[in-house]
């Protein structure tokens, strides 16, 4: 592992970039995280995808 991972219930993680007032950001494979996470822990996820997905990729020009 690299001085900015760790493992979370055997999902390798990067530390989160943010971590105050319970709200923590952290930077993972997705659906390996979420199917180690307790149901009902989390009022929220952001997921943002790549850019460049849409339209051809001029969605956001």
């Amino acid at each position: 592992m690299k001085n900015n991972e760790y493992k979370y219930g055997g999902v390798l993680m990067t530390k989160p970039y943010y971590n105050k007032n319970k709200m923590i950001l952290v930077h993972s494979d997705t659906f390996k995280f979420l199917s180690k996470m307790k149901p009902e822990s989390m009022d929220m996820i952001f997921a943002d995808p790549p850019y460049f997905l849409s339209n051809g990729g001029i969605s956001n020009s």
